[in-house]
């Protein structure tokens, strides 16, 4: 919302989806709140995510090994990314291909549709709360 909104749209109109699907990384930048629906577009093209994690909330921290999957970097220290992601893409072309397998797990298996993700949200809590309740029997209070 400011004087350059309307280049901000024709720059954003450039793009489509069909160029994030030819990408291999993907940057996920907190939106109004510290998390976005930008994550859940890089992970269904199975693209690496790359975060600027100052605030970042990722989901299913109990479930997903989120640094097998995506790189992080603080905003402080946004200019070493562009290094760090072609030194990757120089050295290791294994490592990136590991990557995006578990990017594309994590999607099917919990960012996929509703139901996927209403399944993943009760996991998550289970994993959450396990053992944070005491059982109640009805033999063990009598």
């Amino acid at each position: 919302m400011g004087k350059n909104c309307e280049e901000d749209e024709a720059e954003y109109a450039r793009y489509k989806f069909v160029e994030l699907m030819n990408s291999t990384f993907g940057l996920v930048v907190a939106g109004r709140s510290p998390n976005s629906y930008r994550l859940v577009e890089v992970m269904a093209a199975g693209v690496v995510p790359v975060f600027i994690v100052d605030n970042y909330v990722k989901p299913f921290d109990t479930l997903v090994q989120w640094h097998r999957c995506a790189l992080q970097f603080p905003s402080s220290q946004m200019d070493l990314i562009v290094p760090a992601l072609r030194a990757m893409m120089a050295r290791a072309d294994a490592e990136v291909s590991k990557r995006q397998s578990y990017c594309i797990y994590i999607y099917n298996h919990f960012l996929r549709d509703d139901p996927t993700l209403l399944g993943a949200v009760m996991e998550s809590l289970k994993a959450r709360f396990y053992g944070a309740f005491p059982s109640f029997t009805l033999a063990s209070s009598l």
